[in-house]
């Protein structure tokens, strides 16, 4: 007899806890998911900014113009090396 009210309050709990699953995903609107998101990009190559006139990275100037980037809220989403190009994503 004890084994079926274990077995009633174990069902018992299980229902509500589904419910209150259902429930919550029905009234609970999440934020907009991280793919839904909408970025702005900015494509920045070597010889806008970086390379020295013989060619070479100037390695100061590389430096001060990321910190600029990242002081305006831009982050370095990728580097395409055949390209010779940045693409920073905010």
């Amino acid at each position: 007899m004890k084994d079926y009210r274990f077995i009633k309050k174990l069902l018992l709990v299980v229902a509500c806890l589904l419910a209150l699953n259902i429930l919550l995903t029905v009234f609970y609107h999440s934020p907009d998911s991280y793919a839904a998101k909408n970025f702005e990009y900015k494509v920045v190559g070597y010889y806008d900014i970086f390379l020295t006139g013989g060619g070479t990275i100037n390695r100061d100037l590389l430096e001060e113009s990321l910190n600029e980037y990242s002081k305006e809220g831009w982050e370095l989403a990728f580097h395409l090396d055949l390209s010779k190009t940045f693409v920073f994503r905010r």
